[in-house]
């Protein structure tokens, strides 16, 4: 990582063909938001903002001349690289990534609340656009894809969860992998913080336990919506672990990564989330590290 960080930071023609390159391949968009983290942390507002610039005027000119879409590009500047950006000021100004972290989480939290005060019940609006879009696609002639969004039509109550949860993972990913390009620059001391340091604290795991009390015993389905996105921060503790128990030699490197390879069955997604959990309590890595 070490190589591509120096090679992008060098020159900032480099790291906008590479915003372009992520605009322009599928699945890699949220990519550009960790270029533009490592800028804004190594080079600062003003150098990665003209960058940005330089990226976003050559794609205006692939519009011009392709099928690339402006809503698209606009849609990227808005949604992933500006709130990218916004987190590496925001970790600048903090001084701590787990303070950060801690933030972004009570942002998505305030996001379910306002959508619920909004929107009365978004359970409503989910099942009304995917209405839409299923009669879209059935209007198109294409049958599975609309069968796909049938499927999804019983977790409407829960989508609002899914959807915040998604878009906080995200953009926490594309930051810590800005932030960990930004740490392994030559001489660049990782003055924020560690991922593996990163502990979400008690009084989170508080309000996830009270929360999901709350979403056993009662009908109230924001309560369900939030006990997801803190199921997912705690996720995120758990790797957290992980990567520690790595860094200290008690995990190979070979198990770390067959650990993220085997992400694709849930279980495994609830475990290290229930590792997360009851790190937040006990603090593994204190007692780990005493012996």
């Amino acid at each position: 990582m070490q190589g591509l960080a120096v090679w992008l930071v060098a020159r900032p023609e480099r790291a906008a063909f590479i915003l372009i390159a992520t605009f322009l391949l599928p699945i890699t968009q949220i990519l550009g938001s960790a270029v533009l983290v490592l800028l804004i942390l190594s080079r600062g507002l003003v150098r990665t903002t003209l960058t940005a610039g330089i990226a976003v005027g050559a794609m205006l000119v692939l519009v011009l001349i392709s099928t690339v879409s402006i809503t698209q590009l606009f849609q990227v500047v808005l949604k992933i690289w500006l709130p990218g950006m916004f987190l590496a000021l925001l970790l600048q100004r903090m001084r701590s990534l787990t303070l950060l972290l801690q933030s972004t989480v009570l942002m998505a939290m305030i996001v379910i609340i306002g959508l619920y005060a909004v929107l009365g019940d978004p359970a409503v609006y989910w099942h009304e656009m995917l209405q839409k879009i299923i009669v879209t696609w059935r209007g198109a002639g294409l049958e599975q894809e609309a069968d796909l969004f049938i499927q999804l039509l019983p977790y409407t109550p829960q989508m609002t969860g899914i959807l915040v949860s998604i878009g906080w993972l995200l953009h926490v990913v594309a930051l810590l992998i800005g932030y960990a390009a930004y740490i392994n620059l030559p001489n660049q001391p990782d003055e924020f913080g560690r991922f593996s340091d990163l502990n979400f604290g008690r009084i989170l795991a508080l309000v996830l336990a009270m929360v999901s009390i709350a979403a056993m015993i009662t009908p109230v389905i924001w309560a369900q919506n939030i006990a997801f996105v803190l199921i997912m921060i705690f996720w995120i503790q758990g790797l957290a672990l992980l990567h520690w128990l790595r860094r200290a030699g008690r995990l190979p490197t070979m198990v770390l990564a067959a650990v993220y390879a085997s992400h694709v069955f849930p279980l495994l997604v609830i475990v290290i989330s229930m590792m997360g959990y009851t790190d937040a309590w006990f603090n593994y890595r204190t007692r780990i590290a005493m012996k």
